[in-house]
Order: structure tokens, then sequence, then C-alpha cells
């Protein structure tokens, strides 16, 4: 087919979009639904293929078509249409997927990310589960990367079943032939007997693609090498390395027995890590609510001891501020600040109420105790008085004026000696009693005063003016 044929009345042919030994896969245009669709062609064009050889790949064609279009599942590439034209040529109408196959993807990029790898291989099993559950009982027996198609979004899709085995060849009706494959990804015993297959050689295969897009070498030349999963891909969780051994276990019996067993395999595998991710997710939170808690606890004696501090320097006096601070006041910062200034100077004379109350007994006490000992000193003093000096005679008087000493007034006066003992003869020329003494002026200008007060014992004294 060209570019610009019509096949079938309404499939254009735009482009050829891959090639084999037996024929060629086309890009078209389905014109009756207006879709894209890939159109698989099966002609004999080898000179050296025999009669017998072709017709076994024209009824492996035909069963493609019948098998294929069984199903409808997004994870398997749909079959729409089987065409013949002439003697010896088949076409197959399929589903387009616009993207790329894993092993032009796997060429292109190398071994996959852990996640995508589990992604694409999610999507290979959830295809061929529903055709491990056909009542037709069949299997795949070509499960290879070439036979996986990646879409644009991403998704795998399952194609190419011209190599399966149906219900019908349980009996092997073959007689004994071999199986078909692809040596690099053939179960043991689909490489090396012709007995019926049950599914768990399909998951052989699938344990092969995993273990490829894992580490971007195919399983059974990795073997060779000695190497294992571990080995070419540490950063591999170690449940992954136990399905992927799980698989491909030389014996059948010790492998899933179908897709949906693995399938299973890889949810309880997920359930598990999710619980311990959840464990340890919990744990980290419960370790930063212990830490958060520390912080807070820390946060708030800082500010209890920070409080503190600042009511401590809030009691002690405040400094005067400097000059240049009060020429920049306004006139009512000025007011307030004068205000202040007053409030202060209060605080400094006058003592808090509680000070007053505790320094009150002490002051009673004293109080107390300085009466008891005026009491116990004023007898003594009483009956002192002073050597009496000598008093002048009238001719020896002076005729200048007495000076009398100004004393304060005292609010309750005292009575003045009844009697002042003059041996000497001096005349007394006046008497002054206030308070609690009383003084006398002499006539030799001399003023002897007798008594106490509040303050004390004055005693006897002399004072010449």
């Amino acid at each position: 087919l060209s570019s610009g044929d019509i096949l079938n009345g309404h499939y254009r042919i735009e482009a050829e979009i891959g090639r084999g030994a037996y024929g060629r896969v086309y890009r078209a245009r389905d014109t009756k639904l207006d879709r894209h669709v890939a159109i698989k062609e099966l002609a004999k064009e080898a000179d050296d293929l025999g009669s017998s050889v072709f017709a076994d790949y024209v009824r492996r064609f035909g069963r493609e078509a019948r098998v294929q279009a069984g199903f409808n599942h997004p994870n398997i590439v749909h079959v729409y249409e089987l065409i013949q034209e002439g003697p010896g040529r088949l076409y197959l109408v399929m589903e387009y997927v616009d993207g790329e196959s894993l092993r032009d993807y796997l060429a292109r990029r190398g071994p996959l990310p852990v996640d995508e790898a589990l992604r694409i291989m999610a999507d290979l099993l959830a295809g061929l589960a529903v055709v491990h559950a056909d009542p037709r009982d069949i299997v795949h027996r070509d499960i290879k990367p070439s036979n996986v198609l990646l879409t644009k979004d991403s998704r795998a899709k399952l194609a190419d079943f011209g190599l399966a085995q149906v219900g019908d060849e349980s009996l092997r009706s073959e007689g004994g032939k071999p199986h078909p494959g692809t040596a690099l990804y053939m179960s043991p015993e689909q490489e090396t007997t012709s007995a019926y297959l049950y599914p768990a050689s399909d998951l052989f295969s699938v344990g092969c693609v995993l273990y490829e897009m894992l580490t971007g070498v195919p399983y059974k030349r990795a073997k060779k090498e000695r190497k294992g999963l571990a080995d070419l891909r540490p950063d591999a969780p170690p449940w992954l390395g136990e399905i992927v051994a799980a698989a491909l276990a030389k014996d059948p019996d010790d492998r899933p027995a179908n897709a949906a067993e693995m399938r299973r395999l890889f949810s309880e595998a997920k359930a598990k890590v999710e619980a311990e991710d959840k464990a340890k997710a919990e744990e980290a939170e419960r370790a930063r609510q212990e830490e958060r808690r520390k912080a807070e606890e820390e946060a708030q004696r800082v500010r209890l001891a920070e409080q503190e501090h600042d009511q401590q320097q809030t009691e002690k006096p405040k400094g005067r501020a400097p000059i240049w601070s009060f020429l920049l006041m306004t006139e009512a910062e000025k007011s307030a600040h004068a205000r202040r200034e007053a409030e202060r100077k209060m605080q400094e004379v006058e003592p808090p109420a509680t000070t007053r109350r505790r320094l009150l007994p002490w002051m009673i006490g004293g109080t107390a105790l300085l009466a008891l000992i005026l009491a116990v000193w004023h007898p003594w003093t009483e009956d002192v008085h002073p050597e009496p000096a000598a008093i002048p005679t009238p001719n020896q008087a002076s005729t200048e004026q007495p000076m009398v000493m100004q004393l304060p007034t005292a609010t309750v006066p005292s009575q003045p000696p009844t009697a002042i003992t003059n041996p000497a003869g001096e005349r007394v020329t006046d008497v002054v009693s206030r308070g609690y003494f009383t003084c006398a002026l002499m006539s030799s200008h001399k003023v002897k005063c007798w008594g106490d007060n509040s303050w004390g014992q004055l005693g006897n004294g002399t004072r010449t003016s």
C-alpha cells in the first residue's frame, strides 16, 4: 500500500509506521468514523517462504483478530476489522496508539524510575488479568517490550495476540510442536516443552519485562552474568525484589498463578508500605509535636524571665533624660515630662505605703525605748545645778543693756524653777521660761539654763554674752 490509497472504501492510507518479515503496519484515516487507525498487513513477499509456513502465519493472523477483538479494555489494543483482498493478502484494522513501544522507550530512556516502572506494570497486569480471566482459556505467549505500547498520556496497552494459546489447543492439537515466542522472554516450560501452558508462563515473561524496565538489561542476559536486581538497582525496595524473584521462579508452581494473583501481591506490598509509611509519619509527627512542646516551654520560660527583668527595671529609679532630648520635646511632651518628674520625686521622698506599714512597729518601739531612756536619765539631771558664780555688787554692775536670748516658743511651757541659787551673790536680771527649760540672765551678763526637751537632756549650762 502507498500513501493516499483507499482500503475497503473508507480507510485512506497516510504513512507506513512499521515493517516486518511478513508485512507492514500503516497509519490510516477512517473516513466513515473520522478517526485514525492502524492497519497491519500480512503479505507473502519473501521468496524463500514456503506455502506451509505462510499458511501457518495466515492462521495465526486470523487467530489474533478473533482473540483480540473479544476484549474491550483500556489496557488492551482494540481490533476493529479483518479485511481480505485477494489471495494471501490480509489486513487487520486496529486501534491507533499515538505513542511508541516500550522497547523504543527503554532504548531512549534507559532504566526507569521505580514509580514509573510500577505504573507501567500496573497497566500491563490490569490488561493481562482480563485475558487470563477470559473463558476461552487464553495464554498470550509473547509478552515483551515491543508488544507493550505506550500512549502519549503514559498509558500502557498490551498488543499482538498472534501467538496466543487458546482453549482449543489444550489438547495440543499442533502435534507436539515447540511453542512459538521470543527466546529472551519465554518461560522455561514454554522454551523447553510442547506441553500445555498455564497463565503462570505469561508471568515469567512479565517478570522479565519488569526486570528490564528497572535495570535496562534483559533478565536472561543478566542471569548469565550472575547479576541480580539488587546488584543493578540497589535503590529498589526489598519487597519489589521479592515479587520480581517470585515471577522469575523456574518452577511455575512457585510463581503467582495468574495476573490477578500478581496484582494482589503488588496491592499487599503497597498496603504494607503505606502502613509503614503512615507509622513513620505518625512517629515523625509525634516527634515534631514533642519538639514543638519543648520549644513552647522554652519560649514561655524566656518570656517569663524577660517579663521579670522588665519589671525589675521598671521598679528601679530612672535617670534623668539628657538635656538635648528635653529641648526636642513639644509643649505637651514637656508638660507630661514635668508631671512624670514630679511623680518620681514624690515617690523618692514619700516611701510606699507598704514600707511605712513595715516601719511603723519599729518607729513605735524606738519611740518607747527613747521615752524610757529619758525617764531614767531625767531624775539624775533634775537636781544637778551649776556652780553659782559670784554676784557682782551694784557698783560693779554694767550699764550695758542686758542681752535676752530669743528662744522658740513652746506649745507646752514648763514651770520655771522656784528658786535660783546664787552662792556668789550674783543678781538675776531676767528669767525666761520656754518649753521644757528655764534660762536666767545674770547681772554678770551670763545666761544660765536648766531643764530638758523632747530630744534629750540639755543639762545645766552657762553662756557668756
